[in-house]
């Protein structure tokens, strides 16, 4: 191969390296081209330091066996990663659990012996035919990534009439662990909880005035996000009266809007300080005794 195309070659590497493609024959062609080439040191740095972390491997971590010593002596790793013991001394030396979670077995020099630790713990251990040498193992817990939540619907200032009834609904999602549920609160307030998606929930007679939904996400190792607060508001349409039906001896008035209990009131000129109660009903429609002479009704919320 000339040296042109040796060098278009390798820029070709480069480029292959740098942009993620997924070209292995022409990776080995490459590789084999330069193997005995001055740029193989650069090959490599640059082989290691971007291909190698998007393998997502668990760590491996060496514990070298020399001296009638365990070096390091004590580690420190996390759930799924490994360590490999290296013996280095003439004499043949154990890895033994002090708890009996592993035992390497005599080594001999140039062997090693490798273990995954699944569970997170300090975990002591020693050399059988030498119990002075001693190491020790801790092993956190995987970190855990939170879920996202949010509440899609309704939208921030969502103005409702009353009697209201509205659907929350929440988008909630766990990059490395799964959704065990999902709690909707207005204010500090409980409504419910929903363990599988969608995750949306129907509520009813919500009372007038401003409130503020959320909605918390919980995965099924325990941790949990809030989602960002959505404020709506339920509004009470005015009373209105709506008829008013003269019966003879008595009259029948019905109106709309407000919250119950509502409070209806009269007086007989307009010019009149005071109204004079009649009667107190949750109903939109009351009937009262018929006054002689004429009557001006009104309804209040209590």
């Amino acid at each position: 191969m000339n040296q042109n195309n040796r060098c278009r070659s390798w820029d070709r590497l480069v480029s292959l390296i740098l942009t993620g493609a997924n070209d292995e024959k022409h990776v080995t062609w490459i590789i084999r081209v330069w193997l005995g080439g001055m740029r193989l040191r650069v090959l490599s740095l640059l082989l290691g330091i971007l291909l190698t972390p998007t393998l997502g491997f668990a760590a491996t971590q060496t514990v070298d066996i020399s001296g009638f010593a365990f070096s390091p002596r004590a580690l420190t790793n996390h759930v799924g990663d490994t360590v490999t013991w290296v013996m280095q001394d003439s004499v043949q030396h154990t890895s033994t659990s002090d708890t009996g979670v592993w035992n390497s077995g005599l080594l001999s020099k140039g062997q090693t012996f490798s273990f995954t630790f699944k569970n997170a713990g300090t975990f002591s251990y020693h050399c059988i035919p030498h119990p002075f040498m001693t190491g020790s193992i801790t092993v956190q817990a995987a970190a855990n990534n939170p879920p996202t939540v949010f509440i899609t619907s309704p939208t921030n200032g969502t103005v409702i009439t009353f009697p209201a009834t509205v659907t929350i609904v929440a988008d909630a999602s766990d990059t490395d662990d799964t959704v065990a549920r999902v709690e909707f609160f207005a204010g500090t307030n409980l409504l419910d909880a929903v363990t599988a998606a969608p995750y949306s929930l129907a509520v009813t007679n919500l009372t007038a005035g401003v409130h503020t939904l959320t909605a918390r996400a919980t995965d099924s190792r325990g941790a949990a996000t809030i989602s960002a607060p959505v404020t709506i508001t339920v509004a009470v349409p005015a009373i209105k009266i709506t008829g008013i039906a003269d019966l003879g001896t008595t009259v029948t008035i019905s109106w709309a809007g407000g919250t119950g209990p509502y409070l209806l009131q009269m007086k007989h000129s307009l010019s009149d300080t005071n109204w004079v109660d009649l009667q107190t009903t949750s109903n939109l429609a009351a009937t009262v005794p018929k006054d002689d002479g004429q009557g001006f009704f009104r309804i209040r919320t209590q």
